[in-house]
């Protein structure tokens, strides 16, 4: 994110490393224009999200009722990966709604993620998943998990992945 602020003519940007998770693990003061409500964040291993991709795969990512089998929602904030060749994507024959965590703002974008069929959510570490996953319950998502250590733990497990060729 500094960089991208950066890139804008911000100069004097300095980055608290840990971020909120940390800042909040610390017992530091924080306040919420609109708290998230509860919701517990399920989450799934590389090797399980894999299986699911297979079996999606051999079904021609659909299921019995002929809706979508998944969707992931690749929302990862750096690097861009709309822009960036060299970004690692989970190669996956099925449906991909890619943009970065502040696009779930926008109706227009969750609109383009499906309510009724399972959602998983990646983002580069599995760390904002959370935030994700609660703020996507607001709006009535409910079968909706994360990628343990995200696209990370996906590229340790040595799953299949693709290169974005956008340039």
């Amino acid at each position: 994110m500094a960089v991208v602020i950066k890139a804008l003519g911000f100069n004097k940007i300095k980055i608290y490393n840990g971020g909120l998770k940390d800042w909040l693990n610390s017992g530091l003061p924080t306040e919420a224009i609109a708290p998230l409500a509860d919701y517990e964040a399920r989450f799934v291993s590389a090797e399980e999200l894999y299986a699911y991709v297979l079996h999606a795969e051999e079904n021609g990512c659909v299921q019995v009722d002929g809706k979508v089998a998944f969707t992931l929602l690749d929302i990862r904030t750096e690097p861009d990966i709309e822009s960036d060749s060299n970004s690692a994507v989970i190669t996956n024959p099925c449906e991909t709604v890619t943009g970065i965590l502040d696009d779930l703002q926008d109706e227009s974008f969750r609109q383009k993620i499906p309510k009724d069929t399972p959602v998983f959510v990646i983002t580069e570490t599995g760390n904002r998943d959370v935030f994700a996953i609660r703020y996507l319950h607001t709006f009535g998502y409910s079968n909706i998990k994360g990628l343990k250590f995200g696209l990370r733990g996906w590229l340790m497990a040595n799953l299949p992945t693709s290169f974005n060729n956008n340039k």
